[in-house]
């Protein structure tokens, strides 16, 4: 039994820093391409590729945690629980990291000020996830 809680721990912190670390990256890369378009150092056609690269990338580890989440319910069901929470929790938390992930795919980033107006969105949508580290 004491294996099967151990499995359950390890799992769920990897679904805890799978979704940090996306939340994180979200972050700072529209930071990074926030930056870009207003002072326009990179060419608007790389960028956008950079943003739509970007958001595949996104999209593929969501889907791939979805499916593991999927496959291996009971055991998602079991982590979640160490902590009180539910797998409806965790897919409410990862929302906005979905929201982010699909939306780039359809955005409008034809010019700078798009870019611009989709980074804005990209910070407002996905939280700053918490952390005891200043300066992230």
């Amino acid at each position: 039994m004491a294996t099967a809680a151990f499995d359950h721990l390890q799992l769920l912190l990897q679904m805890l820093q799978t979704t940090r670390n996306l939340a994180s990256n979200m972050r700072v890369n529209a930071s990074t391409w926030l930056a870009a378009a207003q002072n326009q150092s990179i060419p608007q056609p790389t960028l956008q590729q950079q943003i739509l690269d970007a958001g595949t990338s996104y999209r593929n580890i969501i889907t791939e945690a979805s499916a593991f989440i999927s496959a291996n319910n009971a055991m998602a069901v079991a982590a979640t629980a160490l902590i009180g929470a539910t797998i409806a929790d965790l897919s409410a938390y990862a929302a906005p990291l979905s929201t982010v992930a699909n939306g780039i795919a359809t955005a409008n980033l034809s010019t700078y000020a798009a870019i611009i107006t989709g980074c804005n969105s990209i910070l407002s949508t996905v939280p700053a996830p918490p952390t005891l580290y200043t300066g992230e």
